[in-house]
């Protein structure tokens, strides 16, 4: 007794995010199911390589842990329906850039008093990708934006009354 088994054709396959930060997971999904020619149930089996490397990660979702900006990373999904591999589906995406997270900012003296200067000082910030972090600074004054770039703004830039605004 043998049997004639036809294999699964390949799954379409799609990796979301499309266009994956730092911080996101990967997960490949089959959005276009594989057909066995004899109806037979199917099984998915999962393989990632980031960069052309193949590495032991084998579930649908690979962790935002596991990347890094600018990597590739590939999903293989292999058709089984119990009898032998079918042909394989694959997706990929390239990972990119996470911008910095500010958590707060404070800006002092406060209260001010004519003839201040203010200061805009960043609290905690991160960035899921290590990158350094610099600051840009915006002031608005009296509803009129400044002109000043730095992180203090000087008395003569806004007046008793004025609602001061600094943007990091």
């Amino acid at each position: 007794t043998f049997v004639v088994n036809g294999l699964p054709n390949a799954p379409v396959v799609e990796l979301t995010p499309a266009s994956p930060l730092g911080d996101d997971d990967l997960v490949a999904t089959v959005t276009g199911a594989s057909v066995d020619p004899e109806g037979d149930p199917i099984a998915y089996a999962y393989a990632w390589s980031v960069d052309g490397t193949p590495t032991a990660h084998t579930g649908a979702t690979l962790p935002a842990g596991a990347t890094a900006r600018g990597e590739t990373w590939e999903v293989s999904v292999t058709p089984n329906d119990g009898y032998g591999d079918g042909l394989v589906g694959t997706a990929s995406v390239t990972g990119g850039n996470t911008p910095p997270n500010l958590a707060s900012a404070t800006l002092s003296p406060d209260p001010a008093h004519e003839g201040d200067t203010l200061t805009c000082t960043p609290g905690d910030a991160t960035d899921a990708d290590g990158d350094a972090i610099t600051y840009a600074y915006a002031w608005t004054a009296g509803g009129s934006p400044g002109g000043v770039t730095t992180d203090t703004l000087d008395a003569a830039w806004w007046a008793h009354g004025d609602a001061v605004t600094c943007t990091i």
